[in-house]
């Protein structure tokens, strides 16, 4: 599962990368604020569903362990992006497309449109360029969600407590071009006690708050097009979520039936980094500057899920609706 969870990952992260390099690099020439508009609206679907996929499957039962003992979790979610993200639209553009009134309609990133439409481009030095935006890579993702991997532990403390950690390790591939790196921490509480009429009942309730720093750094090769050329370019990936739930859990020998309410919101950053120059058709180079675009989204969510326990092997599997409807499965070794 956790290999599985990884290399889902990886890929995803590694096609993102491949369509910023292949495509996207090319609309840095319709300037800083044209450019930003039209790349925020076509990452954002993904940028967004990174976040609540990040932000799901920190908890597989409302009951705590008792003092230093812990759960390993490893698995995956998907946040799946709603049909209404596959496209999207740009108005106010000042250098593209103004035989139509500065108005863009395009794929984004998770659409299954495999081409973008073309961009009529005017350079700071006026010529005009034609530049096609790219497509989306729906074909390629399982029912079109966005994965993020679970590899975190639970481990118990005084009072009806537990931490949990997650951790990925920077990681490197695709020849050291891309790497990755995940940390989390979250803090669970169990309060069945306060509700005295529900102790003995298998019943339990906590509540859970966490926090996930994900970090991607891919390096691209460099450019020499009819377009723009590039020098030591790289695109940077930073998000932050933040999440806080109520949850609650039925707890029998062999089964768990737990669910949850709460609020997940995130926000990231996309950057370009590197020199994007444009040298073709007139006297002068244009050195560009390149856009840093801004994500944010946040949702209530609820969550409904069931574990099986097979003593210190469990399995779970749950679904959480939210903005970006997610499910998350893994597999879990306990240690009470």
């Amino acid at each position: 599962m956790a290999k599985i969870a990884l290399i889902v990952l990886s890929f995803f992260i590694y096609t993102l990368s491949i369509k910023a390099q292949e495509g996207t690099q090319d609309v840095i020439v319709a300037g800083t604020d044209d450019a930003s508009k039209l790349l925020k609206g076509y990452y954002g679907p993904a940028m967004e569903g990174s976040i609540y996929s990040i932000n799901n499957g920190w908890a597989h039962s409302a009951e705590v362990h008792k003092p230093f003992g812990f759960d390993l979790s490893i698995g995956v979610s998907g946040a799946i992006v709603p049909p209404s993200k596959q496209f999207f639209k740009v108005t106010g553009l000042t250098r593209v497309n103004q035989r139509d009134g500065g108005v863009y309609e395009g794929p984004t990133l998770i659409s299954n449109q495999v081409h973008g439409n073309y961009l009529t481009v005017i350079t700071s030095n006026e010529f005009s360029l034609a530049v096609r935006m790219p497509g989306g890579l729906e074909k390629r993702l399982p029912l079109n969600a966005i994965p993020a991997p679970i590899a975190q532990l639970n481990l118990g403390l005084p009072h009806k407590a537990e931490i949990i950690f997650r951790y990925l390790p920077k990681i490197n591939i695709a020849g050291e071009n891309l790497s990755y790196n995940l940390l989390g921490i979250g803090l669970k509480k169990e309060i069945t006690d306060w509700f005295g009429e529900f102790n003995n009942l298998p019943l339990h309730i906590s509540l859970l708050a966490s926090y996930t720093n994900f970090d991607v750094q891919y390096r691209f090769a460099n450019l020499n097009s009819e377009i723009l050329s590039t020098e030591n370019g790289a695109g940077a990936f930073d998000l932050q979520a933040y999440n806080i739930q109520a949850l609650f859990s039925l707890n029998y020998s062999t089964v768990n039936f737990y669910g949850g309410l709460g609020y997940g919101y995130g926000n990231s950053n996309f950057e370009f980094k590197g020199r994007y120059i444009y040298d073709k058709g007139g006297p002068d180079e244009d050195l560009y500057d390149t856009p840093n675009l801004k994500f944010s989204s946040g949702s209530l969510k609820a969550t409904l899920g069931t574990r099986l326990d097979f003593n210190y092997f469990k399995i779970f599997a749950d679904f959480t609706l939210q903005k970006y409807n997610t499910i998350s499965t893994g597999i879990v070794f306990s240690l009470k």
